[in-house]
């Protein structure tokens, strides 16, 4: 696959197309990327800065392992911005708040600026900061994120769990947070002003309480930590006043959530009906997911339901006033209204594969992964 050249038209006709655009306000399609030849993955790693990045490569290539490249879009007319082929498989993280993008390749790590694709700084394999052997770069903000996180990288070694934040604009180290000896170390979740953490016992289960601590992302010092009831399989998120902290089972996948006030670390609440938990920008409002696509809006601090709202699908991005979904329909915060869209995301030929998402505030991007082989 040859990479695509900057300023690469697209057009809203191509239906047979790996990315595309909508408008979050009424789903309309408003371009469209063809693939650089068949078949082709558009994986998105990220969304904002006027850009949205992605990550190609052919699902059939002959020998090997594909080959990555980086290929970034203006979000509003589709152009091709800038592009990179890294040494090796490219794994690239977001951090777009920032306005940067972190690549880790065969050579290490590099920071490119969002907008430019401009190499900003590069962090060498086998140094302090990045080790291959024992280091794992997180998801600094998810594609639909807009968490101006610092990157962080898990680190496993026979010293112990550790858990290392960079400056994404200079790539220099802001803090290392060491876990307890003999417990295991995972970030669960993030907020624009946290980074969350789980510490303790390595099991599929809970042998005793793990510690939920939400780290200052400018320093790793702690600002709240409780004791909890959280598997392996957790995730957790601030809302205001309130750490929100939900753990599947390992024997019966239920899922538990309960809520913490961050000032005394006391239980504020327990639920068993939600699936997962996102906050409203604000922390004013949470949202869980409930059985049959039923969306929950309750409130943070007590945990009761302010609405519900019925027939929800797809991903979910949160703003201060409406609730943005992949599957065509936008939620009122306030009311728990239903707005949907016309007709569902023209997803292409091939709305039945596998897509990715991201959110940049006012479009939604779909890309397309590879197909399952016949």
């Amino acid at each position: 696959m040859g990479a695509a050249p900057a300023g690469a038209a697209v057009t809203p006709q191509d239906s047979n197309r790996y990315l595309s655009a909508f408008d979050a306000r009424d789903g309309t399609l408003l371009w469209s990327a063809p693939p650089v030849r068949e078949s082709t993955a558009a994986i998105l790693v990220a969304a904002g800065a006027g850009v949205v990045v992605t990550q190609q490569y052919a699902c059939r290539d002959s020998e090997g392992l594909p080959r990555h490249h980086v290929i970034a879009y203006d979000a509003k007319s589709g152009h091709v911005k800038w592009n990179l082929t890294p040494r090796g498989i490219a794994l690239v993280m977001s951090t777009i708040p920032n306005q940067m993008v972190v690549l880790v390749d065969s050579l290490g790590l590099r920071g490119v600026n969002a907008a430019t694709g401009k190499t900003r700084w590069r962090v060498r394999a086998g140094t302090a900061r990045w080790n291959p052997a024992t280091d794992a770069l997180l998801v600094a903000g998810d594609p639909g994120s807009r968490v101006a996180g610092p990157v962080l990288i898990s680190r496993r070694s026979p010293a112990g769990s550790a858990l290392q934040a960079l400056d994404p604009r200079t790539g220099m180290r802001l803090w290392l947070h060491r876990a307890p000896a003999g417990a295991d170390l995972e970030v669960i979740g993030q907020a624009p002003d946290a980074v969350i953490i789980r510490e303790g016992p390595s099991g599929p289960a809970p042998v005793m309480p793990a510690s939920v601590s939400a780290l200052k992302p400018s320093d790793g010092t702690a600002r709240v930590t409780v004791h909890a009831a959280a598997s392996l399989n957790a995730g957790a998120v601030l809302a205001g006043s309130t750490l929100m902290v939900w753990s599947v089972d390992p024997v019966t996948n239920d899922v538990t959530t309960t809520g913490y006030d961050t000032k005394t670390t006391r239980m504020r609440w327990t639920r068993t009906d939600l699936d997962s938990v996102v906050a409203v920008p604000g922390g004013h409002l949470a949202l869980g997911r409930a059985p049959q696509l039923t969306l929950v809006g309750f409130d943070p601090v007590t945990g009761v339901d302010a609405w519900r709202a019925t027939d929800v699908d797809g991903i979910l991005w949160p703003t201060s006033r409406v609730v943005v979904t992949s599957g065509a329909a936008r939620v009122d915060v306030r009311s728990g209204a239903v707005e949907r869209f016309a007709q569902p995301l023209q997803l292409g030929t091939r709305p039945e594969l596998d897509h990715t998402w991201a959110f940049d505030g006012t479009r939604i991007f779909a890309g397309t992964a590879c197909p399952e082989l016949d």
